[in-house]
């Protein structure tokens, strides 16, 4: 299938998984074990600084929590569901990740 029609579908199966609570977990469930066989391949393949303690994992699972905030985006917005929209969600929701990582919280009054 092409770009476009694998876009419309993906929205398609987004829209049905947030009415049906088992498709979403199972798609949570697919993307964990997705993320934990691909770190283990980049493990595997590269030496990485600290692996073993961590940095790794958290730098796929802050990947991939940037890529759910950005598909929720693409999903919700009215039109424009193209996959080089969902790439430049993608790419944005990656440029706020080291500001989310020192974000302060005041106490509200």
């Amino acid at each position: 299938m092409d770009a476009e029609e694998r876009a419309e579908r993906t929205l398609q199966r987004r829209r049905l998984a947030s009415r049906t609570l088992s498709m979403d977990a199972h798609g949570l469930a697919f993307c964990d074990r997705t993320s934990r066989t691909a770190l283990a391949v980049v493990e595997r393949r590269f030496a990485l600084p600290g692996t073993g303690d961590g940095r790794a994992h958290l730098a796929f699972d802050m990947l991939i929590a940037a890529f759910h905030r950005a598909l929720d985006g693409w999903v919700a917005q009215p039109a424009g569901h193209t996959r080089t929209d969902l790439a430049h969600r993608l790419r944005a929701a990656c440029a706020e990740l080291p500001g989310a990582l020192t974000a302060k919280a005041e106490a509200r009054a």
